[in-house]
């Protein structure tokens, strides 16, 4: 999901979105994904944390896959909310999970290598995504900032979740 933070804007962009509705995509996103972690703390407490988590996958997923069939601003709206609501769910419950999962003694080390991992993915994903839209771009015959490249990122994204 590091691809979403980067390209999706982009993507929105070339689908001729103006730069004031791509602002409220994020707040959007931001406000469902803020609206959604107590619940999914919750939810995690009450039916699991493994629950919770491939649920919050499978909303992020499926939210991706939605975006790769429509260019409709409220339907993007919703998907973007539901991307932040999986995204969030997920946060919030891998560190409780983890700990419920670890011995104490490597814990320090556990999570930091999980927030090491997370940022060199976001780093790599930043550069791989680069890469591999050139490259779908020139064997699809697509210009760089052509929507169907973002939507090729997408269906990889979506696929990486799954």
């Amino acid at each position: 999901m590091s691809l979403y933070w980067i390209d999706f804007n982009l993507y929105l962009t070339s689908l001729g979105l103006p730069t004031s509705f791509v602002g409220v995509v994020a707040a959007v996103g931001s406000a469902a994904a803020a609206l959604a972690a107590f619940p999914a703390s919750v939810a995690s407490d009450r039916v699991g944390r493994r629950i919770v988590l491939v649920a919050g996958l499978a909303i992020s997923v499926v939210a991706t896959l939605g975006l790769v069939f429509t260019s409709a601003p409220a339907v993007i709206l919703l998907l973007a909310a539901g991307i932040a609501v999986g995204n969030q769910a997920f946060s919030v419950v891998t560190i409780p999970f983890l700990t419920e999962h670890s011995r104490r003694r490597n814990r320090g080390e556990l999570f930091a290598v999980q927030y090491a991992t997370s940022t060199v993915t976001s780093v790599g994903a930043a550069l791989v995504g680069a890469v591999v839209a050139a490259i779908a771009a020139a064997a699809f015959g697509l210009r760089a900032g052509d929507p169907g490249v973002f939507r090729i990122l997408l269906v990889i994204m979506a696929a990486f979740g799954a």
